[in-house]
């Protein structure tokens, strides 16, 4: 899931999260990339570029919902997924973090 997650509501993504988590093998693996909106001014260049971009494909009124990376793992132990982050901001100026998401079992 590659900056799918925050075009979507909360309640929208913990639906999707959860689904993604049931139709997942035992030791299966998902891998996603999200902004961490904990992630300062990284973040906020993250979240103005993809306002910028929604703005000048005709969306001026799109929504995005952001989490912060513990608020993402959280999410996801919930969904029955035990993650791991690894930030991704080396050499861009943007505040996205690759998450493993790995459903416990063999």
């Amino acid at each position: 899931l590659l900056d799918v997650l925050h075009y979507l509501p909360a309640a929208a993504q913990e639906r999707l999260v959860s689904r993604v988590a049931q139709a997942v093998a035992p030791g299966g693996l998902v891998l996603i990339r999200e902004a961490d909106a904990r992630g300062g001014l990284r973040f906020f260049l993250t979240r103005a570029g993809k306002r910028a971009g929604a703005w000048l494909a005709g969306r001026r009124g799109r929504a995005f919902h952001y989490r912060s990376t513990p608020d993402w793992v959280a999410l996801h132990d919930r969904c029955g997924l035990r993650s791991t982050s690894y930030p991704m901001w080396a050499g861009t100026p943007f505040a996205n973090v690759l998450i493993e998401a790995r459903k416990d079992g063999s």
